[in-house]
């Protein structure tokens, strides 16, 4: 993923990112339905998505800067099969002094041609780690500008980031 973003054009960090899939019988999937941890891994491949095609790409990869998740909520409404083509979208929602939070939602089309259907949804809080320390994000995102307002998202995300905050080690 590392490799591949490196040549994608650049985009703004707070930019939904799109990532196409289909599960593998027996890799991603029991010989129907997707497993739990499937949908984990690519959500971590989501996030590596958006930080390797920002505006932070030349400084990650100068400074050997790597996203960390610490902690995440997941949120499952349906299966998606072997063999069915989905989207995981990603976005970056909010940043405060000690972490990062991430948006994942796996969208597929289902059943009736043409509409799409939200299978799950992950709300991811991470870190930025460097070669020696944990770095804050002020330090990281203060070349992109402020943080989008907390108040601005719904109040069910905003639930989330405080149940994630209650976590956080």
């Amino acid at each position: 993923m590392i490799f591949h973003s490196l040549w994608e054009p650049t985009q703004s960090i707070y930019g939904l990112r799109r990532l196409s899939f289909f599960p593998l019988p027996l890799m991603d999937t029991d010989m129907k339905r997707m497993f739990t941890h499937s949908y984990v891994s690519l959500t971590a491949l989501g996030r590596w998505h958006v930080f390797f095609t920002s505006e932070l790409k030349r400084l990650a990869w100068q400074h050997k800067w790597a996203p960390l998740t610490t902690a995440e909520l997941m949120t499952y409404r349906g299966s998606l099969w072997a063999w069915q083509r989905f989207e995981v979208t990603t976005r970056l929602l909010y940043w405060d002094e000690s972490h990062f939070y991430v948006e994942h939602a796996f969208i597929a089309k289902y059943r009736v041609p043409s509409k799409n259907q939200v299978f799950a949804r992950a709300l991811a809080q991470g870190v930025v780690r460097s070669a020696k320390t944990v770095l804050r994000p002020p330090v990281i995102f203060a070349t992109l500008g402020p943080s989008p307002a907390l108040a601005d998202l719904p109040a069910r995300t905003q639930d989330d980031i405080a149940q994630l905050k209650k976590i956080a080690v």
